[in-house]
This record gives structure tokens, C-alpha cells and sequence, in this order.
């Protein structure tokens, strides 16, 4: 079976955003987490970034370009 390399491009500081369902204060990751839980791990390789990251907007294209340019889709 294929596996599908997945980035998922998203302003992580962008705090606009409707709620999800049950939540209050949703913010953009937390879509990014809830449409991971639909990804199958066994055929997906998520090459997002983590929350843990953190990444600096000046060192941001350094950090993800190669999981960018290796990815089979990218969503945004």
C-alpha cells in the first residue's frame, strides 16, 4: 500500500477562528490535530509541524521546506 505524505500548511498564530465542536477558544492547530485523527498512521506520514516546534517565522522556510517539497499533498 502507498503511503500519502501529508504537509498542512496553516498560520499558527492566527487566532480567528470558528470553535469546534465542544471546545471554546479553538485555535488553527487545533483543526490541524482534529484532521489528523482521521489519518490513517499505518498509510499517512504526517510532515506538518508539531506543536511542540514552535518554529520561528525566520527560521520557518529553512525548517520546513524539505518536509514541503517532499510531501505527496499538501493542504492549505
Amino acid at each position: 500500500m502507498m503511503e500519502h505524505k501529508i504537509f498542512v500548511s496553516y498560520k499558527f498564530t492566527d487566532a480567528q477562528v470558528a470553535n469546534l465542536d465542544g471546545q471554546r477558544n479553538s485555535i488553527v492547530r487545533d483543526y490541524v490535530d482534529k484532521l489528523g485523527s482521521y489519518l490513517d498512521p499505518a498509510t499517512t506520514i504526517y510532515k506538518g509541524e508539531y506543536y511542540s516546534e514552535r518554529i520561528s517565522e525566520e527560521t520557518l522556510w529553512e525548517t520546513l521546506r524539505n518536509r514541503i517539497l517532499d510531501s505527496t499533498l499538501t493542504i492549505i
